[in-house]
């Protein structure tokens, strides 16, 4: 749930350009304004920008619903919801110099009620042995993989940067612990999953693939235009991923599948018994 919320931040700054705290739409008495709205929404035509607000008005719906029910009550929401106020604030505070307004924190804690909610539908529904196997049958052939290798890379334009990383990493006796460390202090942009001979030049996936797993790159390995210190997280061969290996994975997919049907048909039910203005 934690990886679900960390987009929320991005979501929020992505509305840096804000009107004047104009009314777009009341939704059953609560005033949608501008300040949620992604800058850019005025170039939109008229079709996007229609889109873009019923969207809005169906997530007021279930916002509204979710913020006046016990999933803000359970032990779960109020320790979220203070984490990704303080991470926004002090993202959205560096970018405009200012503080959230009120719509904005309605916002982020709408979404992390969603969050608590969806992990809960999750966490009751259930799937049967029958419903896995039949998902892994009919998507067999996505099961299939070549060479991969899971990784951590931070990229640095110079060389002498990334040797630099390498060597005050190596001097920690928790590798993994200064590796995060330095990736946080870096104002480079970093990486964080599996690769593949297709998704990178075969050169630096060689490279990294020929690692051992929970290990560090020697020394910075070419991209192609930076200069890459890689931790290695795991690895795995090509080939077909097994029923036994994928079943837990299928599992939470289709249990994903139905938590979402669940809040979408959440959603149909209160747009029937909506007072909505434009």
């Amino acid at each position: 749930m934690q990886n679900r919320l960390l987009g929320l931040t991005t979501l929020l700054l992505l509305s840096s350009t804000m009107l004047f705290g104009k009314t777009l739409a009341t939704v059953n008495g609560h005033q949608i304004t501008d300040d949620i709205i992604p800058a850019g929404y005025d170039k939109l035509d008229t079709t996007k920008k229609k889109k873009l607000l019923n969207g809005l008005v169906r997530e007021e719906l279930l916002y509204s619903y979710l913020l006046s029910s016990d999933v803000v009550k359970s032990s779960e929401f109020e320790p979220l919801y203070a984490k990704q106020k303080e991470v926004a604030q002090a993202q959205y505070g560096k970018m405009m110099g200012k503080a959230l307004s009120q719509e904005q924190l309605r916002n982020i804690k709408g979404a992390v009620a969603l969050a608590v909610y969806q992990n809960k539908l999750i966490k009751e529904s259930s799937v049967s042995s029958s419903d896995i196997k039949k998902f892994y049958d009919d998507n067999k052939a996505k099961m299939s993989h070549k060479d991969s290798a899971k990784i951590v890379a931070i990229s640095f334009p110079k060389k002498e940067d990334a040797s630099k990383a390498i060597s005050t990493i190596k001097a920690s006796s928790d590798v993994p612990k200064a590796f995060e460390s330095v990736a946080k202090s870096s104002s480079q942009r970093g990486f964080v999953g599996w690769i593949t001979s297709t998704d990178d030049k075969s050169a630096f996936f060689k490279e990294v693939f020929a690692m051992k797993v929970d290990t560090l790159s020697q020394a910075p390995i070419y991209t192609g235009n930076k200069y890459a210190v890689v931790y290695l997280v795991d690895k795995k061969p090509a080939g077909t991923v097994s029923y036994d290996d994928a079943k837990n994975d299928i599992e939470m997919i289709l249990k994903e599948q139905k938590a979402i049907g669940s809040i979408q048909a959440k959603v149909i039910d209160l747009e029937k018994k909506a007072k909505v203005s434009y």
